[in-house]
């Protein structure tokens, strides 16, 4: 049940509804503009040897272009996932364990992308 206070201060079950449900909406606007810049790099990038995907994804903006594209779409992914245990979970412990499987999962993806691109970005 919430309370006036409550409805006014934007809060619901998990203490920060407004804040995700925001979080979630700006996250999914800036990937619609970075998934078209993806999807121009796919196309660039369709059809050419090794060597010239390498070179591409070398370029310095390229790079930063890859890493915000992997950044975003993890931390979308990291917040629409969180909201599953929040709302279907009736068990705290297994809310929580799921949060935690989460996070970690959400970091390890992150930086396993962030090290591939920044090893072909570096030469390596």
């Amino acid at each position: 049940m919430k309370t006036p206070i409550k409805i006014t201060r934007g809060l619901g079950e998990v203490h920060h509804g407004t804040e995700h449900h925001w979080m979630m909406r700006l996250t999914a606007a800036f990937l619609v503009i970075l998934g078209l810049g993806f999807v121009a790099f796919v196309i660039a990038a369709a059809g050419s040897s090794y060597e010239e995907a390498k070179a591409l994804v070398g370029h310095p903006l390229v790079a930063v272009f890859l890493l915000l594209v992997i950044g975003v779409s993890v931390y979308h992914t990291y917040l629409g996932a969180t909201t599953i245990p929040e709302d279907y979970f009736q068990n705290q412990l297994y809310r929580t364990l799921t949060k935690i499987v989460n996070s970690f999962a959400a970091i390890v993806v992150c930086a396993a992308l962030f090290f591939a691109v920044l090893k072909v970005a570096f030469g390596g």
